[in-house]
């Protein structure tokens, strides 16, 4: 099984549990969870949000093959071309975390356009949090979340990048899919389909299909047991490829 979302560093607008590498092992043994893929949220926060990737590095050291680490760049902040392929070809970053809410970009802002190069020749999967808490009860300072006409926008223009789209509400993630229904290169996680009746969840698996969908337990934001039930309770199997293989089928093309 491979969790296809956990964040280590300190959330600024709320008490998140004090927890540390060897917690996130733990809780993953306990769910059969094999790897998972982790981020650094400082890098949402700091001015030069590169610094989050050393500080993933060395926490990590000990267990690295436990984890596939997605780093962290601000596509507008001096020099972080230098930055990503430091972060991909001397780190060894598989992925990519995007947040143009927090560093004050778009999806569609023509400055990115070379960003989006380099993420195709470093070979990068890309990951985008549409939002951390529920909008209606965030902290005043806080941002708020991805727009949904940005994402569609975004998959049309660049079909080709792998994403990843955590913690879109159901509605969002039906939108997102009926307006890109043809392409295969991006994927869900149900984790934020709050309020949503089992049989809407068991349609939105039946209308994009098991290999749209990813598990993530967003751990430590909620208790790691919830991600796992939010995708069994549609009666899914162990073996579907939610579990695991949607993941590593990206990660094995892009080998």
């Amino acid at each position: 099984m491979i969790d296809s979302l956990m964040v280590l560093g300190h959330w600024p607008f709320r008490r998140i549990d004090d927890v540390n590498i060897t917690d996130f092992v733990k809780v993953m043994d306990k769910s059969n969870v094999e790897k998972a893929m982790i981020i650094d949220v400082n890098g949402a926060f700091y001015r030069d949000s590169s610094e989050s990737n050393y500080e993933l590095i060395e926490a990590l050291k000990g267990v690295e093959d436990r984890f596939i680490p997605l780093g962290t760049i601000n596509p507008l902040y001096p020099g972080w071309k230098d930055d990503l392929k430091e972060m991909a070809e001397r780190s060894g970053f598989r992925g990519l975390i995007l947040y143009p809410n927090y560093h004050g970009y778009i999806l569609s802002d023509e400055r990115l356009e070379k960003l989006w190069e380099v993420v195709k020749s470093l070979n990068l999967f890309l990951s985008i949090i549409v939002s951390f808490e529920d909008s209606r009860q965030r902290h005043p300072l806080d941002v708020g979340p991805v727009s949904e006409s940005e994402i569609i926008g975004f998959l049309r223009k660049h079909p080709e990048l792998k994403l990843a789209i955590h913690n879109a509400s159901y509605g969002m993630a039906r939108d997102i899919f009926l307006s890109n229904p043809n392409n295969p290169n991006y994927l869900f996680d149900m984790t934020f389909f709050y309020d949503v009746p089992i049989g809407e969840t068991i349609r939105f698996l039946k209308m994009v299909g098991e290999d749209r969908v990813c598990f993530s337990s967003f751990y430590p934001f909620r208790d790691y047991k919830i991600g796992i039930m939010k995708v069994k309770e549609t009666g899914v199997k162990n073996d579907s490829p939610i579990f695991g293989n949607n993941i590593r089928r990206f990660l094995d093309e892009m080998e």
